[in-house]
């Protein structure tokens, strides 16, 4: 009887080590990690240690977590997974009272409440993990209160933005049917691949449409690659490239090639599970390939004496600061802001800046029609 109560207490023993014990409520966040079990091939879960590097990135995971409530009182609680675009899927709870729930989330947070000494076993599959820092899996238990502030805070500054990108091409788009300039076209289509882009990763477009979060994180976030094609697409129209800079028209071009050529082998690699496309290596050298070429783009921009290109090289500096700075790890989750802030102060350049020459491009039409009408009375 006593070797079978010493192995009892083993058990719980060890049990309570490898669960997350909650003794009241959470008034910060809690890293959920260093209690994560990974489902194996053998359908077992084994701890994690909060160790992912031997975990392939593009790939799904299933993960079990050991939660008990100590406290006397229930506590309502979340549990996030990663940044916005992330949510987990095929989510199942069972609860030491018998109940089991099945969740579907289109945010990256699950409801979770526990009753006093209650106990829940919480199942769920991530489809990949951090593609900025592999080893990274970023899932914390917050408080309510906590993740409806973030929801907050989101809303405020996401509703500034693109309403911005919205307005934007709303407005560009009308002076396009007016004037029938093709510059104001590939404005519009830039400004909505950025819209698109940001309303999926701030998770309004997977609330709207529930059927995108069986996509491919890491395939949607190669469309990223689909903003800087379309960019440079606008800047030779923008800056006309070609009539003023023969120098600058053909390294966009390359520009756009190299993009395109990024975006289609992406495409088509993540779904065959090839994960050389995630690691430093490759990340590193592309980063420094396309430092060179936007630097050779630049240097070609300063050298060509106008006002468009004045414009365009403010405009350029701007978002390439703002997407460099937007592929660093920060450890916290503000990537996405510093993006967003480059193309806000980029646009408006812009924007500006079509108003201007549109002014000079009228200025110009005036001024050759009156030379024309002056050959004309001339020649008469």
């Amino acid at each position: 009887m006593l070797l079978l109560l010493l192995a009892a207490f083993s058990v719980t023993n060890l049990f309570a080590q490898q669960s997350l014990i909650l003794k009241e409520k959470t008034k910060e966040a809690l890293d959920l990690s260093p209690y994560l079990y990974l489902k194996t091939s053998s359908n077992s879960f084994q701890p994690t240690n909060g160790n992912f590097d031997h975990l392939l990135i593009n790939r799904q995971h299933t993960f079990l977590i050991k939660i008990i409530n100590s406290s006397p009182n229930t506590l309502l609680s979340l549990i996030k997974f990663g940044e916005w675009y992330v949510t987990a899927r095929d989510i199942r709870i069972a609860s030491s009272l018998g109940n089991q729930e099945v969740f579907t989330s289109a945010l990256n947070a699950l409801p979770l409440n526990l009753t006093p000494g209650e106990q829940k076993e919480i199942v769920f599959t991530l489809a990949e993990l951090n593609r900025i820092n592999p080893t990274k899996l970023s899932i914390t238990l917050v408080s309510n209160e906590q993740f409806e502030n973030e929801i907050k805070s989101r809303d405020v500054l996401q509703s500034f933005f693109l309403g911005l990108l919205a307005f934007l091409s709303l407005f560009n788009l009308i002076l396009y049917l007016s004037t029938r300039w093709k510059v104001y076209l590939k404005y519009v289509i830039y400004l909505l691949s950025a819209l698109v882009y940001f309303l999926y990763y701030y998770s309004y477009l997977q609330q709207l449409f529930p059927v995108i979060n069986t996509i491919s994180i890491n395939l949607v976030s190669s469309l990223y690659y689909l903003i800087f094609i379309l960019y440079f697409y606008f800047l030779i129209e923008f800056g006309q490239y070609k009539k003023y800079s023969f120098w600058t028209h053909r390294l966009l071009t390359i520009g756009i090639i190299n993009k395109l050529i990024q975006l289609v082998y992406e495409v088509i690699l993540n779904p065959l599970g090839v994960e050389f496309i995630y690691s430093n290596w490759y990340k590193y050298t592309i980063l420094i390939w396309e430092m060179g070429l936007m630097g050779c783009i630049i240097y070609f921009i300063l050298k060509t004496p106008n006002v468009r290109s004045r414009i365009v090289f403010v405009a350029t500096i701007l978002l390439i600061a703002g997407a460099i700075l937007g592929q660093m790890d920060f450890g916290v989750d503000i990537r996405g802001y510093l993006v967003q802030a480059g193309i806000t102060a980029e646009v408006l350049i812009f924007s500006v800046g079509l108003g201007y020459i549109t002014k000079l491009n009228e200025r110009e039409k005036i001024e050759v029609q009156q030379l024309y009408i002056e050959q004309l009375e001339e020649n008469k």
